[in-house]
């Protein structure tokens, strides 16, 4: 990924305390990772989590799991490759590799001629209705997204949604985005437009709008670029099956 924006320290503070309440880690734990030790969870059976963020590692699994990763070293044990061969017993499903990336202030938006922004319901199901499932179910665009229609030049919405983005609360800090762009609209910036228009609305609401970023996803890359979200880290998940 190219370089990006550096977090200021206030925004990665409440990164920091949000991803503690979530694995379960004393507050404060990922404030100060020096001295180099991997921060360890006993988790549920059902999934490991490994997170790398600032320069901290923390490792959420059951305990055979933390056992059999203590000696290895955290970019080794951050690998979907890794985490596949040491849960083997547990019948493991890979959930991905995602970069972490955060904006420390609302994107500059230029009003637009072309389309207009619908929170009308009946436009967030048709958006979900002509994109491929895989594709709606991985943007999770959350509870109450917005999405983007023709528009007649004087702010008339008009036809089919173009695509669309939103957020879903996450420990009570963070806005997790989403966003989706009908398949044949791809590549117009669209995604982009709608990306701005959620993420200003996450911090009118006092949220800290995140993105997690599949490795691979160059476009999701190209959009947080263009947003000026900054990486903080990554997140690697493996769900377990076994027994369930």
């Amino acid at each position: 990924m190219s370089e990006l924006p550096r977090l200021d320290d206030h925004v990665l503070g409440l990164v920091r305390w949000a991803w503690c309440r979530e694995l379960g880690l004393p507050e404060g734990s990922l404030d100060d990772p020096s001295d180099g030790s991997r921060l360890e969870v006993a988790g549920p059976a059902d999934a490991v989590v490994v997170l790398q963020l600032a320069g901290a590692t923390a490792l959420r699994a059951p305990a055979d799991v933390l056992g059999a990763a203590r000696d290895l070293p955290d970019e080794v044990l951050a690998l979907e490759s890794t985490l596949l061969r040491l849960t083997a017993r547990h019948a493991p499903r890979s959930l991905g590799e995602a970069d972490l990336l955060y904006a420390a202030e609302a994107p500059e938006i230029s009003p637009s001629s072309s389309v207009a922004v619908s929170d009308a319901p009946e436009h967030a199901a048709r958006l979900t209705a002509l994109c491929p499932a895989d594709d709606v179910h991985a943007a999770d665009l959350g509870p109450a997204p917005l999405t983007l229609v023709p528009d007649d030049g004087h702010g008339e919405a008009l036809g089919d949604p173009l695509a669309g983005a939103g957020h879903t609360v996450w420990q009570g800090l963070l806005a997790r985005m989403g966003i989706l762009t009908v398949p044949e609209h791809r590549v117009r910036g669209l995604g982009t437009y709608a990306a701005a228009v959620a993420a200003e609305r996450a911090f009118l609401d006092g949220l800290v709008p995140e993105a997690r970023v599949r490795t691979q996803d160059r476009a999701g890359q190209a959009i947080a670029m263009a947003l000026g979200f900054a990486r903080a880290g990554s997140l690697a998940r493996i769900e377990l099956t076994a027994g369930r």
